[in-house]
């Protein structure tokens, strides 16, 4: 009984393993939610990064139709356009509007693409300062519900 590890190895109880294989399916379900979570926010900052670049081009756009920098022509065309490019439409259609738009938002949409169409085949088309106030509330606030852009 003089062994040093004699009395030592009676008294200390051998430990489990930090991983057990019963832990083991939890560990990768924790795993593959941390990794949903970041691909999620990884999409929700891409959206929103989009959805303010167009919001900005928007808002530019019509600093430019108010200093006369931008004909009321070339404003509707380009409204048009970051509203194709937003939804991702070939052809922005007021009958049709886009599957990602809220039904709340279905009246706003026709009457705006209406006004964007006679602002941009009308040769003689034109529009006071409140109307197109109103016209760049409604796109922003569709800007807002837009997908992925």
């Amino acid at each position: 009984m003089n062994d040093a590890t004699s009395g030592l190895i009676d008294i200390i109880e051998p430990t489990a393993p930090l991983v057990s294989t019963s832990n083991l399916p939890y560990i990768w379900l924790a795993a593959a939610l941390a990794l949903l979570l970041l691909i999620s926010g990884a999409i929700s900052w891409r959206r929103q990064r989009c959805q303010r670049a167009a919001r900005k081009r928007l808002h530019q756009l019509q600093h430019n139709l108010q200093t006369g920098n931008t004909s009321q022509q070339q404003a509707a065309y380009a409204l048009a356009n970051e509203l194709a490019q937003a939804y991702r439409l070939r052809q922005l259609q007021a009958e049709q509007p886009p599957q990602l738009l809220p039904p709340t938002l279905h009246a706003d949409w026709t009457t705006l693409l209406n006004t964007l169409d006679q602002l941009r085949y009308q040769a003689d088309a034109s529009m006071d300062t409140a109307s197109w106030s109103q016209l760049f509330a409604v796109a922003d606030t569709c800007l807002r519900r837009s997908g992925p852009c």
